[in-house]
């Protein structure tokens, strides 16, 4: 595991237990990186790790030129709590084709 692209259920208990939701986060945490050339968290482990759990990763847009929609998109993915993030992959999927359609 990487703590860069982990959820926070992966290294903390009270998220709960890692499942679907969890790689969806992870998937997102990948996308980020794709979009803005860096990981959502950068640092030494335990400091990402803290970040992960406590923290909201700098919107893409204020750091390149994206659709400003794409923060929400990748925002949302990247929520600390599950209830918060995509219910499944065809959600985020279906706002990132609308996305792409629009632009």
């Amino acid at each position: 595991m990487s703590p860069g692209y982990a959820a926070p259920e992966q290294f903390a208990d009270g998220y709960g237990s890692p499942d679907d939701i969890t790689d969806i986060y992870q998937l997102r945490a990948v996308f980020y990186e794709l979009f803005t050339g860096r990981p959502p968290f950068e640092g030494r482990p335990m400091r990402v790790m803290r970040q992960v759990e406590t923290e909201q990763p700098t919107p893409p847009s204020e750091l390149v030129d994206v659709p400003p929609g794409l923060d929400d998109v990748l925002l949302t993915a990247l929520a600390t709590e599950r209830d918060e993030r995509y219910d499944a992959v065809v959600l985020l999927r279906n706002d990132l084709q609308e996305l792409f359609d629009r632009s």
